[in-house]
């Protein structure tokens, strides 16, 4: 599967991986499901690393993004709060990216592209302290 998201320290942070090519719609069902499926578990997110890195293409419509960043907003609403950091490998993926950060600012979330995940990560160190991020830095470290 394309994209893996996996919880991490405890709740406080979540993981989204992706690899070989992301699709427009596997995208938009992952998200959908995560965005809408437990709102008490986003609640208590502090963190979000989506990590594209690993990926060979990237297929994702700008009208995707808008809804994705719509139920990012929804969420918000009732009281999601975390910083995102989004790690891309590519001009396209890059340019998608800074788009939602776009499409997601009346979220009122942090939201940073990246294009390299130790960066991402330190920057969600500096920001949430490394009492939240433990488990994500142990396993980048394997």
């Amino acid at each position: 599967m394309p994209i893996k998201i996996r919880d991490f320290d405890g709740g406080f942070g979540v993981f989204i991986e992706g690899s070989g090519v992301v699709s427009d719609a596997e995208y938009a069902g992952e998200m959908t499901a995560h965005l809408t499926d437990d709102l008490e578990k986003l609640s208590g997110y502090v963190w979000s690393l989506s990590d594209y890195s690993e990926t060979s293409g990237i297929e994702i419509e700008p009208a995707t993004l808008e809804r994705v960043a719509a139920m990012c907003a929804d969420a918000a609403n009732q009281g999601v709060d975390a910083i995102v950091a989004v790690v891309v490998p590519s001009d396209v993926a890059y340019g998608l990216s800074r788009m939602f950060e776009a499409l997601a600012t009346f979220t009122g979330w942090t939201i940073r592209t990246f294009r390299d995940l130790s960066e991402a990560v330190a920057w969600i160190r500096e920001c949430v302290g490394d009492q939240y991020c433990r488990e994500l830095i142990e396993s980048l470290e394997d």
